[in-house]
């Protein structure tokens, strides 16, 4: 019954925009975390579906755009930029077409820090990857940010989201992560919601991790 419940509550919250995933100037690969040994389930799913979509998509102007979950860059040798480094040179990813935008707490930050890295310049189409559970208010989230292109979002299945040992607390359950995004995306529909989230970076670190 629960499970049937979720599915029915998942599949109408999720957006997937996989049909259109072709002629974008910037793709994002966004970030959810690592292990000490490894990239978690969803950080290999969006580096995969990032890598396929850029390889169907080449060509000398294509930018993928990339960052770090800040707790696990507090880690020793900051391992999640090695290990997203390495996976996407194995992709097929070249470094000339890769922007790295640093350590992030958020999807906001994320958002934010994208902009900054690319200097300001506009873009006709952005495709971000994201996992089921957090495709719609990735959605909202970029396009508040970048207002003047256009946003599309391809998403995974939420059961490569979700892991036990995942250093985002919300990421380990299935309806805390859904949960999370709900609630979240409601707030930032509200311009002081948005407003106060965008500038509390701490407040946010402290939502994801402890």
């Amino acid at each position: 019954m629960m499970n049937q419940i979720f599915e029915t509550l998942m599949g109408w919250w999720v957006v997937n925009d996989r049909t259109l995933s072709s002629g974008f100037d910037v793709i994002v690969a966004i970030s959810y975390g690592t292990t000490p040994t490894s990239l978690t389930k969803g950080n290999a799913e969006v580096l995969n579906t990032a890598g396929t979509i850029y390889q169907n998509n080449k060509n000398e102007r294509t930018l993928v755009a990339w960052g770090v979950f800040t707790p696990t860059a507090d880690m020793e040798g900051n391992p999640e930029r090695a290990f997203r480094e390495k996976h996407l040179k194995e992709l097929g990813v070249t470094l000339s077409n890769q922007i790295y935008i640093g350590c992030v707490a958020s999807t906001i930050e994320e958002a934010v820090k994208t902009k900054q890295a690319l200097l300001g310049r506009s873009f006709h189409a952005i495709l971000v990857i994201a996992g089921a559970g957090h495709s719609r208010r990735a959605r909202l989230v970029w396009k508040r940010e970048f207002p003047e292109s256009e946003i599309k979002v391809v998403s995974f299945p939420w059961q490569q989201e979700t892991q036990k040992d995942n250093p985002m607390v919300a990421l380990r359950n299935r309806w805390s992560w859904l949960l999370v995004n709900m609630v979240l995306h409601l707030i930032f529909l509200t311009p002081f919601g948005y407003a106060y989230f965008r500038k509390n970076r701490r407040t946010m670190r402290q939502l994801t991790a402890i």
